[in-house]
């Protein structure tokens, strides 16, 4: 079965960041990308998304419509989308890595190594980049 790992970036309204809506969010997306074998991270940056998704390509193109029709965020761009042999986020059906939540040590790696607004991080513009940091939040998130 083929597979492919998509990312995107879009700007989410204010609704959606509430905590009990973010949450529901996530707990909704993770159920349903199970049951499709999709795996990936959600990041969030201010009002910032970044998003990876992996899985068999039917599926993933298929959540990725519904995602760019999603009411709740505008400024879809698609980053990258390619074909994989492995997955990077396996474990994962959806996990939502906040970066302003990230503190210390960890917090300060980032922002040295990321593109960064006072001590918002910023999405690199840098394909190579953007994959980086999403793995990056990934390991904080497993070293938590």
């Amino acid at each position: 079965m083929r597979r492919c790992r998509l990312i995107y970036k879009s700007i989410a309204y204010p609704e959606i960041l509430e905590p009990e809506a973010i949450g529901e969010l996530t707990t909704l997306a993770s159920e349903r990308n199970k049951e499709s074998g999709i795996t990936g991270i959600l990041l969030l940056s201010g009002d910032s998304f970044l998003q990876a998704l992996e899985g068999p390509v039917r599926f993933v193109n298929q959540l990725f419509i519904k995602i760019a029709n999603d009411k709740r965020h505008h400024d879809i761009e698609l980053v990258t989308y390619e074909d994989i042999n492995a997955t990077c986020f396996h474990d994962w059906s959806m996990r939502l890595v906040d970066l302003a939540q990230i503190q210390d040590e960890k917090r300060e790696l980032l922002l040295q190594k990321y593109p960064h607004s006072g001590d918002a991080i910023s999405y690199p513009n840098d394909k190579m980049l953007l994959f980086s940091l999403l793995i990056d939040a990934k390991n904080v998130l497993l070293a938590s």
